[in-house]
């Protein structure tokens, strides 16, 4: 804004920044890849998140007809995880980004000073210097916006393809969604704002006869009493050269460190995938066969429709040599003559009617949270299983009887019941019913029986639904006791009573044809433990292609910073490597030295990154998994991704410095001294 007492300098300023522009062409093509890539994280990132969210509501719609968003709870572990790797982001971005725009108006400082001395003010300076980074913002992050984009959506099929074990019939739904552009946009214009305040505070306040004199610090002298002791010179040399300025040595060292981090733990977490853990604790058996409703991670097992037929269990056992062959029965969202009362009181009734005219009756229990579904006789359905004794040295007692043969001997008498807590490693069972508790049946709405717990069990989801999930009976029983009887009792008990699963054990050479048998049957679906192991197998490779994105775009982001100081350093010491030249150093000596710098630097944040990145996955990360919904995740720190960091951060900095002069040496000691910076 222009007020009416000035002059409009606007066309002037444009012109400057114009002309400036046009000069530092190695500024801006590092610039721009610098913005590039930090906006290819954010776009990428959020790309992946968004296609996800999308094609997930998709299937749920396209299978339910409902949205999924009704009834869910906020995942603050995902929110956390999120805002942590969007600081992540911003800071590596700000450490790049600043060094760049630093360097840059290190160079024009003395330009910056003689226009202030013809009357060119700080406001002016400012709208010249950021035109600059205006322009290269917008070419950087929209190149960066659709690079970003391009890369998450051929990533996108690979995170789906190991998420289809969790929804069934799961594919690719990316619509063009303009929030996915100004999300990355926003957060990548506020990376590039945040990080080129400082330089240009640097370029407007600067007073005349400071920028005309400025020359960058050296505080070495400041350490005199301690300094390092070199037997060779240039080495000593090269070793104070780092010290000219501290402030851009320690942000150059902190964003690789920062890379160096990022990227280990990555690798830390994608090789922590405990294959064997997770597939010991979802499931007991070799082989889990049922609907594939029950195995869905939307539908579960909630209707009689969703049962395994007596006809594919008589061929499972007529052609496969099975062992410890169970069928588990269970109550459905039909059984709604069947209730009980375990002593809680229901209140808040409320009847729904599905879109095929089903209703489901369901109110609130004393002392829990969520919903319960209803009988007929506004009584809870609760979730009741019939189970045969092979499945009952599976479960995991915790109090009242233990012994086998007593157990199976008090189920078949009818009279006795098993409560059951369906849980994941590292979390807490939750019991509703003390031991020898009561419970009454009750049939078209008339007492039945009246059974006692006898004992209370943990168990693994595959002996409550299917291995890791529990959609079926979350929607049928709620927040009700979950009980185990016999299969006797269960039939005896329920109308046409529906089979949720058979599982079997078979012999290691049985194992494969048993696994082709059952993929040639029709209307049902297994898992297995080969099945599950190779679930976890993809979401390795989904950590791996994710952390090797963004491990990808940091370490390119670091390893563009660090070049990019060894440069600007090698062309704004011309002057400096002339004279030393002119006094009798060799070119040979002088190469060394720019060399060695380099070694420096990469030593320095090889010291301190190596060992930080080993404690953080030593100590932090364990701590950060070491939650309940984490817990297939068995931490193995690793050291050769940092030894091979290591090596590429050494290559790196011998072979930028020597390249780069050897291309900027071309000129003459004497022009480069006329050379006036």
């Amino acid at each position: 804004m222009t007020w009416p007492f000035e002059n409009d300098t606007s066309a002037i300023t444009k012109k400057l920044a114009q002309r400036s522009f046009k000069a530092n062409k190695l500024r801006n093509i590092v610039a721009v890849i610098a913005i590039v890539l930090t906006s290819m994280l954010f776009t990428s990132v959020t790309t992946l998140c968004v296609g996800a969210i999308q094609s997930i509501q998709t299937t749920i719609l396209q299978i339910r007809g409902t949205s999924p968003s009704t009834g869910t709870s906020v995942n603050w572990i995902a929110i956390i995880a999120a805002l942590f790797f969007i600081m992540i982001f911003v800071i590596t971005g700000y450490l790049l980004i600043r060094n760049i725009f630093e360097i840059s108006v290190v160079q024009e400082i003395k330009k910056y000073g003689l226009l202030r001395t013809i009357g060119t003010t700080e406001k002016q300076i400012k709208r010249i210097v950021y035109k600059q980074a205006f322009w290269l913002s917008i070419i950087g992050i929209s190149i960066g916006l659709i690079l970003g984009y391009i890369v998450g959506i051929l990533m996108l099929p690979w995170i789906l393809n190991f998420m289809k074990g969790e929804y069934h019939n799961l594919s690719v739904n990316l619509s063009f969604n303009p929030i996915i552009f100004v999300v990355a946009g926003i957060f990548s214009a506020i990376t590039v704002w945040v990080s080129i305040k400082k330089p240009f505070k640097i370029a407007a306040t600067i007073s005349p006869i400071e920028a005309t004199r400025y020359y960058e610090k050296d505080n070495y002298h400041s350490a005199n009493k301690n300094r390092l002791s070199f037997k060779n010179r240039i080495t000593e040399m090269a070793w104070r050269n780092l010290r000219r300025n501290s402030k851009r040595t320690i942000f150059i060292v902190l964003s690789m460190i920062l890379c160096i981090i990022l990227l280990n733990s990555a690798i830390a977490i994608g090789n922590s995938v405990d294959v064997k853990k997770y597939v010991s604790s979802v499931t007991s058996f070799d082989f889990v066969v049922a609907s594939p409703n029950t195995f869905s991670n939307v539908q579960g097992f909630r209707f009689k429709d969703d049962s395994v037929s007596n006809e594919i269990i008589s061929d499972i056992e007529n052609n496969i040599p099975v062992l410890n062959g169970s069928r588990i029965y269970k109550n459905t969202l039909d059984d709604v003559s069947v209730t009980y009362d375990y002593g809680s009181l229901v209140t808040e009734v409320l009847d729904e009617y599905t879109e095929d005219n089903h209703l489901i009756r369901s109110g609130m229990v004393d002392g829990r949270t969520y919903p319960v579904n209803l009988g007929v006789d506004y009584r809870p359905l609760c979730n009741i299983y019939g189970v045969e004794k092979s499945i009952l040295p599976k479960l995991n007692f915790i109090e009242g009887e233990t012994d086998i043969q007593q157990l199976t001997s008090y189920l078949e008498s009818g009279n006795y019941v098993i409560e059951i807590s369906a849980i994941n490693p590292n979390e807490s069972p939750e019991f509703l019913c003390p031991l020898n508790q009561e419970v009454t049946i009750y049939k078209d709405g008339l007492p039945y029986k009246t059974v006692s717990v006898i004992a209370r069990a943990v168990v693994d989801f595959s002996l409550v639904e299917s291995p890791g999930k529990n959609v079926g009976y979350t929607d049928v029983g709620g927040d009700c006791p979950i009980f185990y009887m016999s299969n006797e009792m269960f039939v005896e008990l329920y109308n046409n009573p529906a089979i949720m699963s058979y599982v079997f054990d078979v012999e290691k050479e049985h194992f494969l044809p048993a696994t082709e048998y059952i993929n040639s049957l029709p209307t049902v679906e297994y898992a297995s433990s080969e099945t599950l192991a190779q679930t976890m197998n993809g979401l390795k490779q989904t950590i791996f292609i994710i952390g090797g994105l963004i491990g990808f775009l940091l370490g390119s982001i670091g390893l563009v910073n660090f070049s990019n100081i060894i440069i600007t350093g090698i062309i704004n010491r011309q002057r400096e490597f002339a004279t030393l030249e002119s006094i009798g150093m060799t070119k040979k000596q002088i190469n060394k030295l720019t060399v060695l710098e380099g070694l420096f630097y990469a030593f320095l944040i090889c010291v301190m990154g190596l060992p930080l990145s080993l404690i953080v996955a030593n100590t932090i990360l364990p701590t950060f998994f070491n939650q309940p919904d984490l817990w297939l995740f068995t931490i193995q720190p690793t050291i050769f991704p940092l030894i091979l960091e290591g090596i590429v951060i050494c290559v790196v900095a011998i072979i930028v410095p020597h390249v780069s002069f050897r291309y900027f040496r071309k000129t003459s000691i004497v022009a480069r001294l006329r050379v006036v910076e």
